[in-house]
């Protein structure tokens, strides 16, 4: 019976774990971060609200060959005075006889009609316009690709300064708890005359010491938690896991390479190409407005009688082509050197972000590099601290170290693994600027 319910028992913790695994979220990694803030980041959402607006811009253009349609309708007033002079010829009998009278007539009239205009041509303007809306939507799909990189980029440094932080406060926790039972330990032999009123001050100073690292450590993971969620675009974030993954990328690009694939994928280089095609085409849209627009237009008229008016009602049909040809340029061509200098000055950006980007490259790539071997050396550094520490406190232990050696040492292997830490994390955030400087993965 007992092992019945023994048995029994152990299914339902299996039951209870099992459910309670169900419920617990997965750990989120890094390029799940990314993912969310990909999917909720403010400035994404804006960017592609601008994109939007590029497009309808595009599409609007046609409405320069929509028909323009208009009407019209009021009151026609006709009002006639004078004199009117006959003279007839004379008879046989007499000379001719001269008569003249006198006239004044007014009607009303209601006149209604329509109009419609067709634009024809206009010497390229229309095309223009249109290479030029089209060309700056593609700059704004340039300036969205920008921006996903950069929110990446923002992701991935405030995810690894999270885990940096975390990491840190572990183990100034663990220090803390060292340093205290240590101090303890050493209050237990000063009590019984082992250790002096010196080592139990330095004790208790080394443990205030490791208090203050971990005061430090908590203040700074509320720093980097609302940078890691202002990253991901959210105010709150769940209780998940971060993957505390510091495994490094092999680069197999040299600098060179880096730097040739950077001026091909970087969507900052292709946006200003964009943005150059479009104000080269408001160029030669301003150059088509100094040029004549043919039109087709075509009109009817109703023209009615009100009144005791005599007359009939008329209908007037008018068509024809039309010719506006613009004389503002005569006087002042600013329009035109406006649109030119712009398109120098985009061209001169041009080459300004080309040699920023290779310099970003440089920089990064170097970086890198230096981050890598650095983590090797305090890596080492590391390791031969916690050799002396562990050699200073057997010494100690017997007799043969002061209380001052043996701080000495801690504090020399914590420094170190503070170093290494450190030299992690900043390899992975290296790694990430790299990425980003170059405009895609490793």
């Amino acid at each position: 019976m007992r092992r019945c319910l023994r048995i029994g028992g152990a299914a339902l913790l299996a039951l209870f774990a099992g459910r309670s695994l169900v419920r617990a979220e997965a750990p989120l990694t890094v390029d799940q971060a990314v993912a969310e803030a990909l999917q909720n980041h403010p400035s994404l959402k804006a960017a592609g609200a601008r994109v939007d607006q590029a497009e309808a811009s595009h599409r609007a253009v046609w409405d320069a060959y929509v028909p323009q349609l208009g009407g019209y309708a009021g009151a026609q007033v006709n009002q006639v005075s004078g004199n009117t002079t006959t003279t007839t010829p004379g008879g046989l009998f007499g000379g001719g006889e001269t008569i003249t009278q006198s006239f004044d007539e007014n009607d009303t009239r209601f006149v209604a009609g329509a109009t419609l205009e067709e634009l024809l041509y206009d010497f390229g303007g229309f095309s223009a316009d249109r290479r030029s809306t089209d060309s700056a939507h593609r700059a704004q799909l340039g300036a969205l690709e920008a921006q996903r990189n950069e929110v990446t980029l923002n992701v991935k440094v405030s995810y690894y300064n999270l885990l940096r932080a975390n990491r840190l406060l572990r183990y100034n926790s663990e220090t803390v708890e060292r340093r205290r039972a240590r101090a303890q330990r050493i209050g237990e032999l000063s009590r019984r005359g082992v250790r002096g009123r010196k080592d139990v001050l330095q004790a208790q100073l080394d443990l205030a010491g490791a208090r203050l690292n971990l005061a430090r450590s908590q203040s700074q993971i509320t720093d980097v938690e609302a940078a890691f969620l202002d990253a991901i675009g959210q105010r709150k974030r769940s209780n998940r896991k971060l993957v505390d993954d510091v495994s490094l990328k092999p680069v197999r690009l040299t600098l060179e390479q880096a730097v040739e694939r950077s001026l091909t994928l970087r969507p900052e280089l292709a946006q200003t190409r964009f943005a150059i095609e479009s104000q080269e085409a408001v160029v030669d849209s301003v150059r088509a407005s100094y040029l004549p627009r043919i039109s087709a237009f075509g009109s009817v008229s109703s023209i009615t009688p009100t009144g005791s008016s005599d007359l009939d009602q008329l209908t007037v049909f008018t068509g024809g082509v039309s010719a506006r040809v613009p004389t503002g340029w005569i006087f002042n061509r600013a329009r035109r050197d406006r649109a030119a200098a712009s398109l120098a000055e985009l061209r001169a950006r041009e080459l300004e972000l080309k040699q920023s980007v290779t310099l970003d490259v440089s920089r990064h790539y170097t970086s890198l590099f230096e981050a890598v071997e650095r983590t090797r050396i305090t890596q080492e550094l590391a390791n031969d601290a916690l050799a002396n520490f562990r050699e200073t406190q057997t010494r100690y232990r017997k007799g043969r170290a002061s209380i001052s050696e043996s701080t000495d040492a801690y504090t020399f292997l914590y420094d170190a693994r503070v170093s290494f830490i450190q030299a992690l994390y900043d390899a992975k955030i290296a790694e990430a600027r790299l990425e980003r400087a170059i405009g895609a993965s490793l």
